[in-house]
């Protein structure tokens, strides 16, 4: 008789979830909801501080529709750019991990401790998340790795993370550095451009030094990983840039999330050509395989997180960004074998698969 594996989901006990801050000197509704990739109001919080990080106000974010009526019921006497306003969620939920058991009840506090190192000392609610079959059948897939040059070409290897440099004038992300306070420009007006909410000129040549060393904070991290699974590292790197100016929190209307704008059908790619993210995908229903593809999303994604602590997830499991591209690549020299002997093309074509649009490809390689 075949054992049944349950399947529980362990989720944060309800707590105040950080969705993001914000600084600027001409701050509004409409702004705030671009800059923290919200679409409405009610729901959150806004903690108000000054810049010393000292609490000032706490008010419902629906104040947000008048910023005068915020500013007297909070007693904010000086300008706005004297403050940091940071935007909650109340009373949420977030998933912690999965632990699997071989019994319907609850996993014992053993069982969460052996899975589960990220659940400490019982702050979490357990639910049932399903089943899963125990025997994976065997790997469909067996991708040869394409043999990478040293070079200094898009589809090389670098010879190091020095490689990877570069002084790009990423104007977008230098607005999102100014909406989160890491940028207070001394500009006329906040620094950005009051439609797209890029920085403008003055704003950028306030946030220069600072993009340049936010768009290389990632090389050590993409260099290690990229040599460990084989895939180019200097077209890792490129397609961070084209997906989100290397923003931890960029999200967009089709469900893409996070510095590579990862959708659903990409995680499904990853683990249905890396095995060894989850050898039991294949045997797996959709529910299953739906909750699967959630905790390999944690890893890419970290909404609760503050930016430092999103930063530093991103550098921890890079090697999952790297697995990622390796994935599509698998995925189309499994397609069409002829593509490892033909140069770069099975590269290019990984990257088409991963984005879809051929003017993306153009992007990347300018």
């Amino acid at each position: 008789m075949q054992t049944i594996i349950f399947l529980f989901a362990l989720l944060t006990m309800p707590t105040d979830k950080y969705i993001c801050d914000l600084w600027t000197r001409a701050i509004t509704r409409e702004g705030m909801l671009a800059a923290c990739g919200t679409l409405l109001l009610d729901g959150y919080r806004v903690d108000v501080y000054d810049l010393d990080m000292n609490p000032v106000c706490q008010v419902d974010a629906v104040y947000f529709n008048d910023i005068e009526e915020m500013k007297i019921i909070c007693g904010m006497e000086k300008p706005l750019d004297e403050y940091i306003l940071r935007m909650m969620q109340p009373d949420t939920n977030s998933l912690i991990c999965f632990v699997e058991s071989v019994h319907e009840d609850a996993p014992t506090i053993y069982e969460i401790a052996a899975q589960c190192s990220e659940a400490k000392d019982g702050m979490y609610t357990v639910e049932p998340a399903g089943i899963k079959a125990p025997d994976a059948s065997d790997v469909p897939f067996s991708c040869p790795k394409q043999k990478l040059n040293i070079g200094f070409g898009l589809y090389e290897q670098a010879s190091s993370a020095d490689g990877l440099l570069t002084d790009e004038s990423l104007t977008w992300l230098a607005g999102k550095l100014i909406w989160g306070g890491v940028i207070k420009p001394q500009c006329y007006g906040s620094g950005l451009d009051p439609y797209t909410l890029a920085a403008d000129g003055c704003g950028m040549a306030f946030a220069r030094a600072d993009v340049i060393r936010w768009q290389n904070q990632f090389n050590d991290a993409i260099y290690t990983s990229s040599v460990a699974y084989n895939v180019p590292a200097k077209l890792l790197k490129r397609m961070m840039s084209i997906e989100s100016q290397y923003w931890p929190f960029y999200t967009a209307p089709a469900g893409e999330i996070g510095i590579m704008q990862v959708t659903d059908n990409g995680l499904d790619t990853l683990l249905r050509f890396d095995p060894e993210i989850d050898p039991f995908y294949f045997e797996r229903d959709d529910i299953n395989k739906f909750w699967s593809r959630s905790i390999t999303r944690n890893k890419l994604y970290c909404r609760s997180c503050t930016l430092e602590e999103a930063v530093a997830h991103i550098k921890n499991n890079m090697n999952i960004y790297a697995r990622l591209l390796a994935a599509f690549h698998c995925r189309a020299v499994t397609i069409n074998p002829a593509l490892l002997e033909q140069g770069n093309l099975a590269w290019r074509q990984a990257v088409l698969d991963y984005n879809g649009n051929a003017d993306y490809l153009t992007r990347i390689e300018q």
